[in-house]
């Protein structure tokens, strides 16, 4: 994912310098930088709540394979 988000960040770098040089649909060029990096911005997010949720997931199941060994220990 960091791979893709470099590149987006390239294409995103491409779109701004053509703004900056008042290219004829700068306005558009705009709308979709903006779009791109309002998408990327909600899948970090997201990987970061499933990151978060894998965890804890994988904390509960050590804690519950702790009892079972205790008990059966």
């Amino acid at each position: 994912m960091a791979a893709r988000y470099k590149r987006s960040e390239g294409v995103c770098g491409v779109g701004e310098m053509l703004i900056s040089n008042n290219h004829y649909a700068r306005r558009d060029i705009m709308t979709r930088i903006n779009s791109l990096r309002e998408k990327w911005k909600k899948l970090l997010d997201l990987a970061s709540k499933r990151r978060t949720r894998l965890e804890d997931a994988y904390e509960s199941h050590q804690v519950k394979s702790n009892v079972l060994n205790n008990l059966s220990g």
